[in-house]
């Protein structure tokens, strides 16, 4: 797992070269020298730069993307088949991001990891994903290939999130953004029916405030929990 903060995910008494050897050491039967070595290459495999330098520091004396290129580095270091990846990019600047998103690419393609990327980031969902699902409130709303999510999203709290990511061929008398109206309800105390209704524009009373919608298969891969797309409402 690639977690959202890499500062607080690295122990700050151990250098780089004990935390991500400890993974070689718990999962496989390795010497010393050949744990270096491993360690050394995955380093490199990220683009670090200077690894065997970097190894022999610890978390606060390197930046931060250096820090996010180790943590990607220790998660992948045992070629794991599924590699979860919480916000990696968040706390970096554009151009470090980039290069992130080219390590997890290359690294997909080479060792054939799965990767579940978490991120609010819709810039990021579109060059990265294959699959998209949108959540709210903790509950998938729809699930389609990334193509089809983007040309003609189904759920009304889709469309409002494209249309809320800010746009430069908009003329300058447009609207740069649509907000979503109303706010987030109370994690504890969620609304009767579908989760959405309370800010959807196409809300439908009587029914979307009473029935909890299920999440139904349009399509082949296309999937969305809606009642706007249930025959039977």
């Amino acid at each position: 797992m690639v977690f959202q903060e890499p500062m607080t995910s690295f122990g700050p008494m151990h250098t780089f070269e004990n935390q991500i050897a400890e993974a070689l050491f718990l999962h496989e039967h390795i010497s010393k020298k050949d744990a270096y070595n491993r360690t050394v290459e995955s380093l490199q495999l990220v683009g670090m730069p200077r690894p065997e330098k970097v190894m022999k520091q610890y978390p606060h004396q390197i930046s931060g993307g250096m820090r996010q290129r180790a943590m990607i580095a220790m998660a992948l270091i045992c070629d794991p088949e599924i590699l979860i990846a919480d916000e990696p990019t968040t706390a970096l600047d554009v151009s470090t991001e980039a290069q992130i998103l080219k390590v997890l690419r290359e690294r997909q393609e080479k060792l054939k990891t799965a990767v579940l990327y978490i991120t609010h980031n819709l810039g990021v969902v579109f060059n990265i994903a294959d699959d998209v699902a949108v959540m709210y409130l903790g509950e998938v709303v729809e699930k389609a290939p990334v193509s089809v999510l983007f040309t003609s999203p189904k759920h009304p709290y889709t469309e409002a999130l494209l249309n809320a990511v800010p746009r430069i061929d908009k003329s300058h008398d447009e609207q740069i953004t649509t907000v979503i109206q109303g706010n987030i309800p109370d994690p504890y105390n969620h609304p009767q029916g579908c989760k959405f209704h309370p800010r959807c524009t196409k809300f439908m009373k009587g029914v979307c405030d009473v029935v909890k919608p299920e999440l139904i298969e349009l399509e082949p891969n296309i999937n969305v929990a809606c009642h706007l797309y249930n025959n039977k409402e």
